[in-house]
Protein backbone atom coordinates (compact mmCIF):
# COMPACT_ATOMS: atom_id res chain seq x y z
CA UNK A 1 0.00 0.00 0.00
CA UNK A 2 1.45 3.68 -0.68
CA UNK A 3 3.16 4.89 2.15
CA UNK A 4 3.33 1.11 3.54
CA UNK A 5 7.14 1.30 3.68
CA UNK A 6 10.21 3.83 4.72
CA UNK A 7 12.03 4.90 2.24
CA UNK A 8 15.97 4.83 2.37
CA UNK A 9 18.24 6.85 -0.17
CA UNK A 10 21.65 5.59 -0.37
CA UNK A 11 24.60 5.08 -2.61
CA UNK A 12 28.53 4.95 -2.96
CA UNK A 13 29.42 8.71 -4.49
CA UNK A 14 33.01 8.96 -5.63
CA UNK A 15 32.22 12.83 -5.97
CA UNK A 16 33.39 15.44 -2.65
CA UNK A 17 31.32 18.65 -3.43
CA UNK A 18 32.82 20.84 -0.81
CA UNK A 19 34.95 19.80 2.51
CA UNK A 20 35.12 22.97 4.98
CA UNK A 21 37.75 22.58 7.87
CA UNK A 22 39.00 25.84 9.71
CA UNK A 23 38.34 28.34 6.82
CA UNK A 24 39.81 26.10 4.41
CA UNK A 25 37.68 24.72 1.77
CA UNK A 26 38.67 22.06 -0.95
CA UNK A 27 36.55 20.83 -3.82
CA UNK A 28 36.51 17.66 -6.19
CA UNK A 29 36.06 18.64 -9.79
CA UNK A 30 34.75 15.31 -10.90
CA UNK A 31 34.17 14.60 -14.74
CA UNK A 32 35.55 12.16 -17.15
CA UNK A 33 35.73 8.90 -16.90
CA UNK A 34 36.75 5.13 -18.34
CA UNK A 35 36.10 1.94 -17.54
CA UNK A 36 39.02 0.10 -15.36
CA UNK A 37 41.34 -2.86 -17.51
CA UNK A 38 40.85 -6.94 -16.63
CA UNK A 39 45.10 -5.99 -16.79
CA UNK A 40 47.48 -3.97 -15.55
CA UNK A 41 48.64 -3.72 -18.98
CA UNK A 42 45.13 -2.80 -20.00
CA UNK A 43 44.40 -0.71 -17.03
CA UNK A 44 47.10 2.11 -17.80
CA UNK A 45 46.24 1.66 -21.45
CA UNK A 46 42.12 3.24 -20.36
CA UNK A 47 43.65 5.37 -17.69
CA UNK A 48 46.30 7.10 -20.50
CA UNK A 49 43.55 7.17 -23.37
CA UNK A 50 41.47 9.26 -20.85
CA UNK A 51 43.61 11.79 -20.28
CA UNK A 52 44.56 12.62 -23.58
CA UNK A 53 40.84 12.05 -24.82
CA UNK A 54 39.90 15.64 -26.08
CA UNK A 55 36.14 15.08 -25.50
CA UNK A 56 36.77 14.02 -21.54
CA UNK A 57 39.19 17.03 -21.33
CA UNK A 58 36.55 19.27 -22.52
CA UNK A 59 33.69 18.04 -20.48
CA UNK A 60 35.79 18.11 -17.63
CA UNK A 61 36.70 21.87 -18.07
CA UNK A 62 33.04 22.89 -18.28
CA UNK A 63 32.97 21.42 -14.43
CA UNK A 64 35.78 23.48 -13.12
CA UNK A 65 34.86 26.66 -14.55
CA UNK A 66 31.53 26.45 -13.06
CA UNK A 67 33.54 25.84 -9.99
CA UNK A 68 35.71 28.64 -10.04
CA UNK A 69 33.04 30.78 -11.10
CA UNK A 70 30.92 30.06 -8.33
CA UNK A 71 33.90 30.68 -6.13
CA UNK A 72 34.67 33.95 -7.83
CA UNK A 73 30.97 35.50 -6.83
CA UNK A 74 31.76 35.11 -3.31
CA UNK A 75 35.28 37.13 -3.76
CA UNK A 76 36.92 33.49 -3.20
CA UNK A 77 40.27 33.14 -5.18
CA UNK A 78 40.59 29.01 -5.57
CA UNK A 79 43.94 27.77 -6.32
CA UNK A 80 43.41 24.85 -8.85
CA UNK A 81 45.49 22.33 -9.91
CA UNK A 82 47.06 22.73 -13.73
CA UNK A 83 46.26 19.16 -14.64
CA UNK A 84 43.21 16.56 -13.94
CA UNK A 85 44.93 13.44 -12.12
CA UNK A 86 43.08 9.73 -12.22
CA UNK A 87 40.46 8.93 -9.32
CA UNK A 88 40.94 5.52 -9.67
CA UNK A 89 37.68 2.92 -8.37
CA UNK A 90 37.51 -0.45 -8.41
CA UNK A 91 35.24 -0.46 -11.67
CA UNK A 92 35.46 3.09 -12.75
CA UNK A 93 37.99 5.76 -13.22
CA UNK A 94 37.50 9.38 -13.86
CA UNK A 95 39.62 12.41 -14.21
CA UNK A 96 39.75 14.76 -10.95
CA UNK A 97 41.06 18.28 -10.32
CA UNK A 98 41.56 19.28 -6.33
CA UNK A 99 40.29 22.86 -5.61
CA UNK A 100 41.28 24.81 -2.88
CA UNK A 101 40.18 28.16 -1.23
CA UNK A 102 40.32 30.16 1.90
CA UNK A 103 36.75 30.93 3.41
CA UNK A 104 36.11 34.64 3.65
CA UNK A 105 34.92 35.20 7.25
CA UNK A 106 31.70 36.70 6.32
CA UNK A 107 30.72 33.89 3.93
CA UNK A 108 29.09 30.63 5.69
CA UNK A 109 29.47 26.97 4.34
CA UNK A 110 25.78 27.07 3.67
CA UNK A 111 26.58 30.52 1.47
CA UNK A 112 28.84 28.64 -0.68
CA UNK A 113 26.86 25.54 -0.95
CA UNK A 114 23.91 27.45 -2.70
CA UNK A 115 26.39 28.95 -4.82
CA UNK A 116 28.37 25.56 -5.84
CA UNK A 117 25.03 23.50 -6.76
CA UNK A 118 24.15 22.27 -8.95
CA UNK A 119 27.60 21.76 -10.65
CA UNK A 120 28.22 21.44 -14.21
CA UNK A 121 28.45 17.95 -13.95
CA UNK A 122 25.31 17.39 -12.98
CA UNK A 123 23.52 20.31 -13.68
CA UNK A 124 24.81 20.71 -17.30
CA UNK A 125 26.38 24.92 -18.25
CA UNK A 126 25.81 27.40 -18.85
CA UNK A 127 24.02 26.69 -15.35
CA UNK A 128 20.40 28.65 -16.50
CA UNK A 129 20.03 27.73 -19.44
CA UNK A 130 20.98 24.07 -18.63
CA UNK A 131 18.57 23.56 -15.54
CA UNK A 132 15.76 25.15 -18.06
CA UNK A 133 16.28 22.66 -20.31
CA UNK A 134 16.59 19.17 -17.95
CA UNK A 135 13.31 20.98 -16.45
CA UNK A 136 11.29 20.69 -19.86
CA UNK A 137 13.07 17.44 -20.99
CA UNK A 138 14.59 15.43 -18.45
CA UNK A 139 11.43 12.68 -18.16
CA UNK A 140 11.14 12.03 -14.62
CA UNK A 141 11.78 13.22 -10.84
CA UNK A 142 15.59 12.61 -9.50
CA UNK A 143 14.03 12.76 -6.24
CA UNK A 144 17.48 13.03 -3.90
CA UNK A 145 19.73 11.96 -6.88
CA UNK A 146 22.57 14.32 -7.01
CA UNK A 147 21.68 16.43 -4.87
CA UNK A 148 23.97 17.61 -1.53
CA UNK A 149 24.21 15.45 0.84
CA UNK A 150 26.45 15.71 4.54
CA UNK A 151 26.87 17.45 7.77
CA UNK A 152 27.76 21.41 9.25
CA UNK A 153 28.78 21.87 12.99
CA UNK A 154 28.45 24.98 15.14
CA UNK A 155 32.04 26.16 13.61
CA UNK A 156 30.88 25.93 10.39
CA UNK A 157 33.27 23.30 9.89
CA UNK A 158 31.17 20.29 7.44
CA UNK A 159 31.15 18.48 4.59
CA UNK A 160 29.30 17.57 1.48
CA UNK A 161 29.32 15.01 -0.92
CA UNK A 162 27.32 14.87 -4.31
CA UNK A 163 24.40 12.25 -3.95
CA UNK A 164 24.94 10.20 -7.66
CA UNK A 165 25.59 6.31 -8.15
CA UNK A 166 22.71 6.03 -5.65
CA UNK A 167 19.29 4.22 -4.83
CA UNK A 168 15.65 4.97 -3.62
CA UNK A 169 14.80 1.90 -1.79
CA UNK A 170 11.31 1.14 -0.49
CA UNK A 171 10.16 -2.71 0.80
CA UNK A 172 11.61 -4.43 -1.82
CA UNK A 173 11.96 -2.33 -4.50
CA UNK A 174 14.86 -0.30 -5.41
CA UNK A 175 15.16 2.52 -8.05
CA UNK A 176 18.83 3.23 -8.89
CA UNK A 177 20.60 6.52 -10.17
CA UNK A 178 23.32 7.10 -12.21
CA UNK A 179 24.53 9.67 -15.27
CA UNK A 180 26.71 10.80 -17.72
CA UNK A 181 27.83 14.25 -18.83
CA UNK A 182 26.80 14.69 -22.25
CA UNK A 183 28.81 17.24 -24.60
CA UNK A 184 28.79 18.20 -28.15
CA UNK A 185 30.79 15.18 -29.48
CA UNK A 186 29.26 12.51 -26.81
CA UNK A 187 28.84 9.18 -28.67
CA UNK A 188 25.17 7.46 -27.43
CA UNK A 189 25.72 4.07 -26.66
CA UNK A 190 29.33 5.12 -25.00
CA UNK A 191 27.31 7.39 -22.65
CA UNK A 192 24.83 4.54 -22.27
CA UNK A 193 27.39 1.86 -21.39
CA UNK A 194 29.23 3.93 -18.79
CA UNK A 195 25.90 4.55 -16.61
CA UNK A 196 25.82 0.84 -17.05
CA UNK A 197 29.23 0.44 -15.64
CA UNK A 198 28.19 3.34 -13.01
CA UNK A 199 25.59 1.07 -11.93
CA UNK A 200 26.85 -2.28 -11.62
CA UNK A 201 28.33 -1.42 -8.09
CA UNK A 202 25.07 -0.69 -6.78
CA UNK A 203 23.51 -3.64 -8.16
CA UNK A 204 26.00 -6.23 -7.23
CA UNK A 205 26.08 -4.38 -3.98
CA UNK A 206 21.86 -4.58 -3.61
CA UNK A 207 22.19 -8.35 -5.25
CA UNK A 208 19.23 -6.62 -7.45
CA UNK A 209 16.92 -8.37 -10.03
CA UNK A 210 15.48 -6.29 -12.67
CA UNK A 211 12.03 -5.38 -12.31
CA UNK A 212 9.64 -7.28 -14.88
CA UNK A 213 6.64 -5.08 -14.65
CA UNK A 214 7.26 -1.23 -14.84
CA UNK A 215 9.08 0.45 -11.45
CA UNK A 216 5.95 1.88 -9.57
CA UNK A 217 6.20 5.39 -8.85
CA UNK A 218 7.25 6.72 -5.38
Amino acid sequence: QEGAFPQVFLGATPERLLSVWQGRVQIDALAGSAARGATPVQDRQLAEELLRSPKDRREHQWVVRSIREALSRLGMDPCISPQPRLLRLANIQHLQTLIEAELPADVHLFDLLAQLHPTAAVGGYPQQAALQWLERLEPFDRSSYAAPLGWVDLQGNGEFVVGIRSALIRGNWARLYAGAGIVADSNPEQELAEIRLKLRSLVQALALRPAAPPLPSF
